[in-house]
């Protein structure tokens, strides 16, 4: 009598870890979608410090700056694959940059993103690697919608 027990005991412990949530189900991303951008737009400076450090390594204002350029850029890295594992999983979301509602990522190309937002509808933002620091965020009409998702 015991070993059945055992048995269905065994049997209810594996059904209740195979219902529990796990990490990746609960993991639900909501990024403000300027600051995303700005992020991405602000990359080249990153590797640009990082690229001043390697060649000028004897010059403590180098080095300094290559510090620097390395501690923001890992954490960026990180956040960054975080996000496109959410992404795969459609768990990631975008606050609409006119009015802050939580906007799905509906997709996305080298150097644009493209959110659906319940209340203004198909807002792109694209950015520029060259010169950095320079994006566009703005409301598409459904002649100007041209992704593919």
């Amino acid at each position: 009598m015991s070993g059945s027990w055992a048995i269905r005991s065994l049997a209810d412990s594996e059904l209740a870890i195979a219902d529990a949530p796990t990490l990746s189900s609960c993991l639900v991303i909501t990024m403000p979608f300027r600051l995303w951008i700005r992020l991405l737009a602000s990359g080249p400076l990153f590797f640009l410090g990082i690229g001043t450090g390697i060649v000028f390594r004897d010059s403590l204002i180098a080095s300094v700056v290559f510090l620097v350029a390395i501690c923001l850029l890992l954490p960026l890295c990180l956040v960054g694959a975080v996000m496109g594992i959410c992404m795969v999983r459609n768990r990631l979301y975008f606050g609409c940059p006119f009015c802050s509602a939580k906007s799905p990522l509906v997709g996305a190309d080298k150097r644009s993103l493209w959110i659906e937002c319940p209340a203004c509808g198909m807002i792109s933002g694209t950015y520029s690697r060259f010169p950095p620091l320079t994006y566009r965020i703005q409301k598409e009409t459904e002649a100007d919608s041209s992704h593919g998702g």
